[in-house]
């Protein structure tokens, strides 16, 4: 069945219950067999012909299921060889912003996701791993952080994702620094700043 057939089907006397059916079992209540079948698919990347609409599916999931399968794969993943991984990190840093944690991992992933934001030419895997690292737990996601708002060689968004963790994470301990960069000569990049003390200062005012 295909997009226009579901669709024909909800003006379908005889099908439009049981379409009904379906798009509840996978849109609602996503059936624990597609779960598992998904997170199946997430560590064979090689089977799927398109992984930016297979990243965008996770996502719109964000089920936790699928957290340690990305985890594993990135952590094994091959830059530049394996081409998915891009849309993997994409795909965790989404789930976990949509499910409002935090990662908590070992220093062994930390140094993958940090070495990919400054090791993979600056580019779209580079972006991608910032906001992925915004979302980590570690003592030493800090420090790659600090490096990622410092380095002007990065993408302006690449670093505003670095000062959003610092921000989120860390909070008033890093006030002083993140305003240090209240000159910096990219513009778009010192907007984010003062957002990001704007951020703080209302978080101040707020009641214990």
């Amino acid at each position: 069945m295909d997009i226009k057939e579901l669709i024909n089907n909800l003006d379908s006397e005889s099908k439009l219950n049981s379409t009904i059916d379906l798009l509840c079992d996978i849109v609602v209540e996503t059936d624990s067999e597609l779960t598992k079948k998904l997170s199946d698919l997430i560590l064979k990347p090689e089977r799927v012909g398109n992984p930016v609409k297979f990243s965008e599916i996770l996502v719109s999931f964000s089920h936790s299921e699928f957290i340690e399968p990305l985890k594993k794969m990135i952590n094994e993943s091959n830059y530049p060889k394996d081409k998915w991984l891009s849309d993997y990190l994409f795909a965790l840093s989404e789930i976990l912003e949509n499910s409002e944690i935090l990662l908590e991992a070992d220093n062994i992933f930390v140094e993958k996701v940090g070495s990919l934001v400054f090791e993979s030419g600056g580019g779209e895997v580079s972006m991608m791993a910032s906001a992925l690292l915004a979302n980590i737990k570690n003592e030493h996601t800090r420090e790659y952080l600090r490096k990622g708002v410092m380095d002007k060689n990065l993408f302006e968004v690449t670093r505003s994702f670095c000062v959003n963790g610092l921000v989120n994470q860390y909070g008033e301990e890093e006030r002083k620094f993140i305003q240090s960069f209240s000159d910096d000569p990219e513009e778009e990049f010192r907007h984010h700043i003062t957002e990001a003390i704007e951020y703080l200062n209302k978080k101040r005012m707020q009641p214990l």
